[in-house]
């Protein structure tokens, strides 16, 4: 008998891993940071639809909760929905996943889900404007930018913790 695979269709609208309101100084701050949450209710609108199952990550959109914690901005926040998006993982136990999402820290917990599910059988190719390989306390505290490093497990010790699996250094190209 064959197994029957599953994809799951994952909406993780995630902005706040992303610092981006000085670079878009002529929109208002709280527009351009959640502009990330728009892009991917906009790419969940646009993807063809399937007959995959769609879950969504469940994300606050309070701009106001952007502490800087251990290094990271909005660190209470990304790690609740952290936690939130391996619940939904787990729960629905996917082969595959279609993320569409927000800022690049969307990517930590689809790819270290599937680092945990397939441990021999996973190489992360990064395609990027920037490689994302930076870590808490470096300049920039956004972390979209810590994205890759996570998902080698590098970074914050308690998210690190959370994750399910890492991909080794040599199984990553930038």
């Amino acid at each position: 008998m064959e197994k029957k695979s599953s994809t799951l269709r994952f909406i993780y609208p995630q902005w706040q891993g992303g610092i981006v309101a000085h670079w878009m100084s002529d929109i208002p701050a709280e527009d351009s940071s959640r502009g990330y949450y728009l892009g991917a209710q906009l790419l969940n609108y646009l993807a063809p639809q399937t007959n995959q199952k769609t879950v969504e990550v469940p994300v606050s959109l309070d701009i106001n909760d952007r502490a800087i914690e251990k290094g990271i901005s909005a660190r209470g926040v990304l790690l609740k929905q952290t936690k939130a998006a391996l619940e939904l993982l787990k729960e629905n136990n996917p082969d595959r996943i279609v993320t569409l999402g927000g800022e690049c820290s969307v990517s930590v917990v689809p790819f270290t889900y599937l680092i945990g599910k397939y441990p021999d059988d996973v190489a992360i190719i990064w395609i990027d404007a920037h490689p994302d390989i930076n870590l808490p306390y470096d300049d920039y505290k956004g972390y979209h930018a810590m994205a890759l490093t996570a998902c080698m497990g590098m970074g914050d010790e308690e998210i690190m913790g959370l994750l399910p699996g890492k991909v080794d250094t040599s199984k990553t190209l930038l």
